[in-house]
């Protein structure tokens, strides 16, 4: 059994995005592993400011905010799991900050050590291409993954998507829920 968090990166609860991770928790928990969501839009988190006084107060972010939520889940994951929509060719702002706070696991004094332990996977939906529109998005996410050594272990896009359940309409948005579930089936 796996331990499994998704990152719910969408400001929208109900959005595409959320269904490509229903799909993927569906598939995970039928193969017996554990599913837990973090919804990004619930749990505020401010940017990091590089201040550089990590684990100063016995905790990642020396800022409570909902980054120190989101590590007690991060910590003990097995596979981490972001799905969020495409914004300007990127990541929503409130998903972004989380992960610029993953600096705080890739310092020398970090007090609990990552590295090397998780595999990584994005389920991503939003207008565009799929040819062009989610490239920068599988590109920084293989920046962080490579910078705390985890596992990009796959990657679901919907392209062509902006309303809101969309998804369940559209040839391709049917697809890629499957293709989602079976990836959650595997992981």
């Amino acid at each position: 059994m796996k331990n499994i968090v998704i990152v719910n990166g969408s400001p929208r609860k109900s959005g595409n995005s959320r269904m490509l991770a229903e799909a993927f928790a569906k598939g995970a928990e039928a193969s017996g592993n554990k599913v837990e969501f973090f919804d990004v839009i619930d749990n505020k988190v401010e940017g990091c400011i590089s201040c550089k006084t990590c684990w100063s107060k016995g905790k990642p972010c020396v800022f409570d905010d909902g980054f120190n939520t989101f590590a007690k889940l991060l910590e003990p994951a097995d596979v981490l799991v972001f799905a969020t929509p495409v914004y300007w060719g990127t990541y929503p702002a409130q998903l972004k900050a989380l992960v610029d706070k993953f600096f705080a696991y890739g310092i020398k004094r970090t007090k609990v050590d990552i590295r090397g332990n998780k595999k990584v996977v994005l389920l991503a939906s939003g207008d565009g291409k799929k040819e062009t529109a989610f490239n920068e998005m599988i590109t920084l996410c293989g920046f962080f993954t490579d910078y705390l050594q985890w596992e990009f272990a796959g990657c679901v896009t919907a392209p062509e998507l902006v309303d809101l359940g969309e998804i369940v309409e559209t040839v391709a948005g049917k697809a890629a829920l499957e293709e989602a579930e079976e990836l959650g089936q595997n992981i």
